[in-house]
């Protein structure tokens, strides 16, 4: 749902009316940019409008689920520099415990050390319950793709959903870490008072020469090659656990041109919605 619908959505809860989810209508949706670039650029625009939201919530009238919606709208893009905040504080600790002498006894007088602790059940669980927040929707999604006979059918089977699953997965897991660093810009960069102002969206011609992504992704490549070095540095574990962030930081120039070219063959095959495709959609 656009940001400004979340708000039409709250006015007419309001109001006394019922507003209901159909995805199953079609003809109404909002495609998605054709570019990363332009995905940044309306992402930007949409932060803003979520963020402005948040002054909704003390209105009076509003029902929970609306103010619910409100929030989760707002949060989808604080989310982004709270996971930045995240990463950036782990390595910090464990390029201390790599390198910094612990202090086994502090100030107070001990007669008994006090040992440095890792949860590693807690650890697991926090990484298992990341991966269903993550997954949950993509697999609830699948799982609806699937439910019937027919939806099957209409999907071209079984296995076509499962790799298209997969692949989108893939994708969507390198593309993250460049809207983490593109979506906590526009966080800061909001809350500094700047508008982001409403250009024109592009909704098709999005190919563009590599030299060009290299110089508008080069920041994320950097943070990502910086990352990989103190990585590498303290341990080959930590270096394995944060590769899809640093994979997609220092891919990001890759990323973009192959997700901007005009889809054919299996990927538009895979990754199109609905029935096999006629004509070559975008990726």
């Amino acid at each position: 749902i656009l940001s400004h619908d979340f708000v039409e959505a709250a006015l007419l809860r309001r109001a006394g009316w019922e507003v209901h989810m159909v995805p199953s209508v079609s003809g109404s949706y909002e495609g998605c940019p054709p570019a990363l670039p332009d995905l940044i650029v309306r992402d930007r625009r949409w932060a803003q409008g979520n963020l402005q939201h948040l002054r909704l919530l003390r209105v009076t009238g509003l029902p929970f689920v609306s103010r619910l919606h409100l929030a989760f709208g707002a949060f989808a893009y604080i989310a982004s520099p709270i996971w930045a905040l995240t990463l950036l504080i782990g390595m910090m600790l464990a390029v201390q415990a790599q390198f910094a002498a612990p202090s086994y006894f502090g100030t107070d007088v001990s007669l008994f050390p006090r040992w440095p602790v890792f949860d590693a059940q807690l650890a697991l669980t926090l990484f298992i319950a990341t991966l269903v927040a993550v997954y949950i929707p993509k697999l609830l999604g699948l799982a609806w793709a699937l439910h019937t006979s027919d939806a099957r059918k209409a999907n071209d089977g079984i296995a076509r959903m499962i790799v298209g699953f997969l692949v989108e997965s893939i994708f969507s897991t390198l593309i993250a870490p460049i809207l983490m660093i593109t979506q906590s810009g526009a966080v800061f960069s909001i809350l500094l008072g700047r508008d982001a102002g409403w250009g024109v969206q592009r909704r098709s011609g999005a190919a563009s020469k590599f030299v060009d992504s290299l110089k508008r992704y080069k920041w994320q490549m950097v943070w990502g090659a910086a990352g990989s070095l103190i990585c590498w540095l303290v341990a080959t574990h930590l270096l394995a656990w944060m590769s899809p962030v640093l994979a997609g930081l220092i891919l990001a120039p890759v990323i973009a041109n192959v997700t901007a070219r005009q889809s054919s063959g299996a990927f538009n095959y895979l990754l199109a919605t609905g029935s096999r495709p006629s004509e070559p959609t975008s990726r």
